[in-house]
């Protein structure tokens, strides 16, 4: 008889750790759970694929035996993405053998017949999936195949919302695009209904679950396993072997020659004419800097707002003779190249970064590094190099190593020891109290955040009673107030730590390198009322795999936030606050409608980030947590208003400062009379793009009744200064998700960018005279001219709601 699934504790616990759990210990449960979670991914992809039940049940079996013996190399946090791959390629190679077509290579399987239906659209797009980079399928699996919410995707993927919308937006557009090659006609609207709907088409049994599981556990220990699934799983394991011995090889003579390449190269000096008047240029000094220079340096520690440098954070920097590579980049098989220019006399010493053009199109990503000179200045001190340079060719050259500037990355890297080859996969975070000793049951997280319960709003802000809650809305709600996948909620504090997990009786827990080396780790004992923090980073593992964090007694930090402005003009806000260690680390957050805030912190210093969502200005302040105190009250903070909160009940300022028009150009003034809609907007916003046939739909069902709306599309880079830019930078949404519609209203054209200067958010325009701190935000105008506030014009009730502001206004 095969024993249930017994130990339901683990239900929180991710995948990351279920799947280190059973390479390690074996541990059946712990397998039968994975399968659990996954089965109805697995199975959805093999019932479209392979064509019926048999078919598909024989090709999801074989998935997860492809699993139990490639346990030990999967990337956990991405293992549902790795399932669907695993699982189209088993149901693939089953198809074949039904159809007596046998194929050794199924990458390239050709495209089936034009789809005329349901099941085939669903191959199709299965197939279509499994061709998509990485940085796209894996937030499609995430969202559609397997229900998470943005929010929840988000925080498994560590990356903003609105990072995680623009990837789905641009998988869409890959999607639909390859779709239609292959004879789909299909919407981009369309493609996501039918993605909505993949994910709850194949249910889960409990005999499907156990058998699944038995029959892999006995072909991890070598047993014979009868029927087809153990054929197929062989099949698709001898294929990725083969593709695992074949591509580092090919990579290796690639490295071989780049090596050879780089070490022939000279270290010459610049041509003057690119340089500018400088100092004179001891060539002793040059030649000393030069050759420290020259190794492999990894990162170690980044501040300001670039402090994450995610593209780069894991990237091994080499420089041989005048030339560096950064290498991988962006998590792909990417290669940054460039050379660099020293001047070691100036004061601070200086360097360009002569980078080469790199395009992000094999990544699946329409971007691209612009070449060009990024000029920067760098510090150097025995094996650590502290580096600051413009984050733009031809930007402003820093003036220290620790300028705060705007458009700046600032970093240091320290120099790998000879001989080291790679980063341990595993690296142990072992928490101790002052007194040295281990702590069991700490939790460990990347993260802590409270917040409180949320409740249904209308798109201006309003309660919903109760009762008039929608099915949709309850559902959407209950999923945001839902503790994350992979998070632990303490009930006693409300405090939720993120891709979490507890401390074993020695007091450590094992994690990811690739997952935990960019991020810092908070750890906290809910028994003993202990906290700490540590950061961590590549440099620190280059000759240790163990991180120590000593945890002391926790300080219950009190905090008032407050705008007078807010509360005089009536209105709600969300107080945000997060919570910052000198190095510039974010450990928490936590924030409120009512301004009051609490923390759990260790003793020290701090820096309390507070800002709101739309109606107040950001500040910073600067606490000291005292020793020895279980609690702790800061000074009241007052938040400014910013200037929409300013404008409520004022004149809207006119709309100055643009560079062009798309359609033809309106002035405020002479559409007094009328509701206006002010919509913001950005190329670069998924949001802003995936929402804009709303707010098209929008325009045709109020233009004729008294309401006009008007585009501002905001560009941080200032290349969208024409219709013609304009067009071209959305061609590819207007074609994939707008149904080859244009923007039916006309648009103001701004730039953060001034002529000949860096970017300025404060420098006036629309952007700074309306307060607006992010793309598709709209501001509705009365017909008298005046500002009432935001307006959430891609709601559904946005149309009955202008309706209902025009029929007050008659009145």
């Amino acid at each position: 008889m095969i024993p249930v699934l017994a130990d339901r504790s683990l239900g929180h616990v991710p995948d990351a750790d279920l799947l280190l759990r059973f390479v390690r210990d074996g541990d059946r449960a712990v397998f039968e759970l994975l399968v659990r979670r996954h089965w109805r991914l697995v199975f959805g992809v093999c019932r479209r694929v392979a064509g019926n039940v048999h078919d598909a049940e024989d090709a999801a079996q074989a998935a997860f035996l492809v699993l139990v013996r490639r346990a030990e190399v999967v990337r956990g946090t991405h293992l549902a993405a790795w399932l669907a791959r695993v699982a189209y390629r088993c149901a693939v190679r089953v198809r074949a053998r039904h159809q007596r077509h046998h194929s050794t290579d199924l990458s390239t399987v050709p495209a089936p017949e034009p789809v005329t239906s349901d099941p085939d659209l669903a191959a199709a797009l299965d197939a279509e999936l499994d061709r998509l980079p990485a940085k796209y399928r894996v937030p499609v699996v995430l969202c559609y195949l397997q229900g998470r919410t943005y929010e929840q995707a988000a925080a498994e993927l560590n990356c903003p919302v609105g990072t995680l919308s623009g990837w789905l937006t641009r998988a869409k557009v890959l999607l639909r695009t390859r779709l239609v090659r292959r004879g789909v006609t299909v919407s981009i609207g369309g493609l996501t209904v039918f993605l909505d709907g993949l994910g709850s088409r194949a249910s889960a049994t409990d005999h499907a679950i156990r058998a699944t599981t038995a029959t892999a556990v006995a072909f991890a220990h070598g047993e014979a396993v009868p029927g087809r699934a153990s054929a197929i799983a062989n099949g698709v394991i001898q294929m990725m072997t083969w593709k695992s011995k074949l591509l580092p090889a090919a990579l290796g003579a690639v490295a071989l020659l780049v090596g050879l390449t780089a070490a022939a190269v000279s270290f010459e000096p610049p041509p003057e004419a690119s340089r500018g008047p400088v100092a004179a240029r001891p060539p002793e000094a040059k030649r000393a800097d030069a050759d420290a220079l020259q190794g492999l340096w990894v990162f170690d520690a980044s501040s300001g707002k670039n402090a994450s440098l995610g593209m780069a954070w894991r990237s091994r920097v080499v420089i041989r003779g005048d030339a560096v590579t950064v290498e991988p980049f962006l998590d792909e098989k990417l290669v940054l190249r460039g050379k660099i220019e020293l001047d070691p006399a100036a004061e601070p010493k200086r360097f360009d970064l002569v980078l080469e053009e790199l395009d992000f199109a094999p990544a699946g990503a329409p971007l691209k590094i612009a070449a060009g000179r990024y000029p920067g200045v760098y510090k150097l001190d025995g094996e650590r190099l502290s580096v600051c340079f413009a984050t733009e060719p031809g930007g402003p050259r820093p003036a220290s190593v620790d300028d705060p500037g705007e458009r700046l990355i600032r970093a240091t890297l320290a120099k790998a020891p000879p001989g080291f080859k790679e980063f341990p996969k595993e690296v142990t975070v072992k928490a101790v109290g002052a007194d040295g000793k281990p702590v069991v049951g700490a939790v460990v997280a990347r993260l802590m955040n409270r917040r409180p319960h949320f409740e249904p709003r209308t798109p201006d802000g309003r309660p919903i009673p109760p009762e008039k809650v929608t099915e949709e809305q309850r559902k959407r709600w209950e999923q945001f107030n839902r503790v994350p996948e992979g998070g632990i909620r303490d009930p006693e504090t409300g405090w939720t730590f993120f891709n979490a997990r507890t401390t074993d009786a020695d007091g450590t827990v094992k994690v990811l390198f690739d997952e935990w080396a960019s991020d810092q780790i908070v750890v906290r004992d809910p028994v003993s009322k202990r906290v700490g923090n540590a950061r961590m980073s590549p440099a620190m593992f280059l000759a240790s795999s163990t991180v120590t964090v000593t945890l002391q007694p926790e300080c219950r930090v009190l905090a008032t936030v407050r705008c007078e402005e807010l509360t005089k003009a009536g209105r709600t806000d969300y107080f945000h606050s997060i919570i910052e260690t000198p190095d510039g680390r974010q450990i928490a957050s936590t924030g409120n409608e009512a301004g009051k805030l609490e923390y759990l912190l260790p003793p020290g210093d701090y820096t309390l980030a507070l800002f709101g969502t739309e109606w107040m200005v950001s500040k910073r302040v600067k606490i000291t947590v005292p020793k020895d105190r279980n609690e702790h009250v800061v000074e009241p903070v007052d938040l400014l208003p910013n200037e929409l909160l300013k404008l409520l009940g004022q004149p809207a300022p006119e709309l100055t400062d643009v560079a062009g028009w798309k359609g033809k150009e309106v002035k405020l003034a002479d559409l007094k009379g009328k509701f206006v809609l002010l919509a913001f907007c950005s190329y670069g916003c998924g949001d802003c793009i995936d929402k804009m046939p709303a707010v098209m739909d929008l325009y045709d069902r109020v233009k004729d009744k008294g309401v006009a709306i008007v585009g501002v599309h905001v560009d941080a880079d200032g290349e969208v200064g024409t219709a013609k830019a304009f067009d071209e930078k959305h061609a590819i949404y207007k074609k994939d998700i707008w149904k080859g519609r244009d923007i039916p209203f006309p648009v103001a054209l701004t730039s953060l960018k001034p002529p000949g200067g860096a970017q300025n958010a404060s420098r006036g325009g629309p952007v700074a005279k309306y307060g607006i701190s992010s793309s598709l935000r709209t501001i509705l105008i009365d017909p008298d001219g005046k500002v009432v506030g935001r307006f959430d014009a891609a709601a559904k009730e946005a149309a009955e709601r202008l309706e209902e502001l025009l029929k007050e206004a008659k009145k």
